[in-house]
């Protein structure tokens, strides 16, 4: 198998950093090339196990090592800061080892962005538009004149999908992260042309919109037909109905791609999040990704407080008990409570149904988690 330049040195970095053991790195590399994982896929699984680090962290070790460079001379971006780090605090050594390699993983993660951006333009003419009154109960006085206020918007989610393009290109397209914008526009058309893909949650269908623009047979999933007109004049094929019926829906039919965006998040109740996620890999082809988005923002303390208090007063629950409790875990307990996403869909029951996260929320742009299985 062959790596595109600068992915070898990037792999055998993150193998040497999440997998503790010699003889676990080779099984765990071979067991992957084995089963036909490209080696974005490989990397992007890789970066998910190394320990949690956020901005505070990479500021405290940058500090720290620009101190030990001082003493022995040598310029912060010097390689020989690594082996010097480690030799005062083998410790420390590997945690900046660690951050420098999420820096330069997000360096390309950021550049894959901004050349990746343009392929949204090829949506844009999609964007759709519509008028609705407001929510106002009573008509207001303006000018003299009773009425009710018109507001005019566009659907332009054309930003969010950033990190759907970013990694569905990255487990299809197999892109390194260092490739120009004409490099990831003919990657893009190369990647999906002629394969059938299924969007769950895709609302109007921007997204699809432009995967098929890329060349891609393209089907969405929607409860909500708000958006019908607008999809029926773009000859968007959309199928309205529930998402854990989507095996109904769809007949005997199969995609090589199944996908979603922050659907778990918000449009999914935690019992159905696991009937969904079944669903969805049913409808996979072999060989193909069923992917997923999901928002795991971490809730600052004092917010979660607050819900704590509002859920108290709703089901009479003591809320001074409540908070002892919270004040008493371990730090990584209460961290895993804060970033909990809106419903609570836990990964462990997602996990349990064969899929596995492949990029940790600390490390992606928009703080989600992604989860994957692949047939």
């Amino acid at each position: 198998m062959s790596f595109r330049i600068p992915q070898p040195q990037r792999i055998v970095d993150l193998l040497t950093f999440a997998v503790a053991d010699k003889h676990e790195r080779y099984d765990f590399l071979n067991a992957r090339i084995g089963s036909g994982r490209t080696p974005s896929s490989i990397e992007e699984e890789l970066w998910s196990m190394l320990p949690p680090t956020d901005s505070n962290d990479q500021e405290e070790v940058t500090q720290k090592a620009g101190e030990i460079a001082k003493r022995h001379g040598i310029a912060l971006d010097d390689r020989r800061i690594f082996d010097v780090a480690e030799r005062e605090d083998p410790e420390f050594g590997k945690r900046l080892k660690t951050v420098s390699v999420i820096n330069v993983q997000n360096m390309l993660q950021a550049n894959f962005y901004r050349s990746a951006w343009k392929l949204f333009e090829l949506g844009n003419p999609h964007k759709f538009s519509a008028r609705y009154d407001a929510v106002t109960q009573v008509p207001i006085t303006f000018d003299g004149k009773r009425i009710a206020v018109v507001e005019t918007y566009s659907y332009g989610h054309s930003t969010t999908y950033r990190a759907v393009l970013y990694h569905l290109m990255r487990h299809i397209g197999n892109l390194a992260g260092d490739e120009t914008e004409s490099d990831v526009k003919y990657l893009a058309r190369k990647a999906f042309d002629g394969k059938r893909v299924l969007e769950l949650g895709c609302g109007p269908g921007f997204f699809l919109y432009l995967l098929r623009e890329l060349g891609a047979d393209i089907v969405g999933v929607e409860k909500r037909d708000t958006y019908r007109d607008q999809t029926d004049a773009a000859k968007l094929s959309i199928l309205y109905g529930d998402a854990e019926k989507v095996t109904d829906m769809i007949r005997d039919k199969k995609f090589d791609v199944v996908f979603s965006r922050n659907f778990l998040s918000l449009h999914v109740t935690v019992d159905k999040g696991p009937d969904v996620m079944e669903a969805a890999y049913g409808v996979t082809n072999d060989g193909g990704l069923s992917f997923h988005l999901i928002d795991y923002r971490k809730t600052p303390e004092e917010e979660y407080m607050e819900m704590l208090r509002s859920t108290c007063e709703s089901t009479k629950l003591d809320y001074d008990t409540l908070v002892q409790t919270f004040s008493m875990l371990p730090a990584e307990k209460k961290d895993a409570l804060l970033r909990r996403n809106v419903l609570n869909t836990s990964i462990e029951s997602l996990t349990r149904i064969g899929y596995r996260p492949l990029t940790s929320y600390l490390f992606d742009a928009e703080e989600n988690i992604s989860i994957a299985a692949r047939k």
